[in-house]
């Protein structure tokens, strides 16, 4: 990691998904927190909570590591990338009760409905909340974030890809496997398709909302 971080014009963040807690030592929590000290390691993240498939069979030990990284994020004055996967509430209700109500968030590779998208920026007015390459296709699970994005304020939107998840649907089916972060150009195309703004002024602002979350 200390390679990533010298590289010019790249930053870092870390953090214990909610799908690795059971990985998550005190050994590792203070090679994390070692880590944050470093000035290009921008946020606490991804972290959360994921409840999809079996994952909630251990939801306990994910919400004590989620407190505890949230707890580190204050002690530090980090930003933090959220992954929630079918535990808003939870989520919600821990990040309430450890947090500053202006703390700055990124709620990463957001799939959910335009209203779960004005409560979580209603409890957490410092957000941003991130699309990904989701809302260009024209499957049914694209229907909600597509609403949501269009309901945002520009200014509080982040594009992202989730590499290497979410190809674009102009990628020809079976062309690629992957995505990688260069594909966040077609979000960006989306959204300014949805708001009805040139893709150059929808790259404009999300690089200053980038810029803003993260301190760069």
């Amino acid at each position: 990691w200390r390679a990533i971080v010298e590289e010019k014009n790249v930053w870092a963040t870390v953090g214990c998904h909610p799908k690795r807690v059971q990985s998550f030592t005190p050994q590792r929590e203070d090679a994390m927190r070692e880590m944050l000290q470093h000035p290009k390691m921008v946020a606490l993240g991804e972290i959360g909570l994921d409840y999809s498939g079996n994952c909630g069979s251990y939801s306990f030990e994910q919400k004590q590591v989620f407190e505890r990284q949230l707890l580190m994020a204050v002690e530090l004055n980090k930003p933090i990338v959220i992954h929630c996967r079918d535990a808003e509430a939870d989520c919600i209700e821990i990040m309430q009760k450890v947090l500053p109500h202006n703390h700055k968030i990124h709620r990463h590779c957001f799939t959910g409905t335009p209203e779960e998208a004005r409560i979580w920026m209603h409890k957490f007015p410092n957000s941003y909340i991130g699309f990904t390459p989701l809302i260009t296709q024209s499957s049914g699970r694209a229907f909600h974030p597509i609403n949501a994005a269009a309901g945002i304020d520009l200014s509080k939107i982040l594009i992202e890809t989730d590499a290497p998840y979410f190809l674009p649907w102009v990628i020809p089916r079976g062309e690629m496997e992957y995505s990688h972060p260069g594909m966040a150009i077609s979000v960006a195309w989306k959204i300014a398709q949805l708001k009805n703004l040139p893709t150059e002024e929808v790259l404009r602002v999300c690089l200053e909302n980038a810029k803003d979350m993260y301190g760069i």
